[in-house]
């Protein structure tokens, strides 16, 4: 009987996640007032202690209305969750990132 550990490759094309935010990461003014258009964000997550960096893509318009609801109701008493499906993308080959859009 052969013991010796095998590994298999499985490619994906993302890998999804959900992950709380704390609310006070997100600047207050990480958007443009109304009436601009919100447009797209983009913000880094790193995941401590490793290489591993997420560009995530945020919508602007849930964006816009997250910040509302922190705004009003004050970080302490608001949860925040990113959640999304990254794909790989092109970055500087120093760091592993990923992007998540939508």
């Amino acid at each position: 009987m052969n013991t010796a550990s095998r590994k298999v490759r499985i490619q994906m094309k993302g890998l999804p996640f959900k992950t709380p935010s704390a609310p006070g990461t997100l600047p207050a003014d990480l958007m443009p007032p109304e009436p601009r258009p919100a447009g797209n964000t983009v913000i880094e997550r790193e995941v401590e202690g490793t290489p591993l960096v997420m560009r995530v893509v945020l919508n602007g318009s849930s964006v816009r209305w997250v910040l509302k609801t922190i705004a009003e109701h004050s970080p302490k008493n608001v949860n925040v969750l990113l959640q999304g499906n990254p794909r790989p993308t092109t970055l500087p080959a120093a760091r592993t990132s990923w992007t998540r859009e939508g």
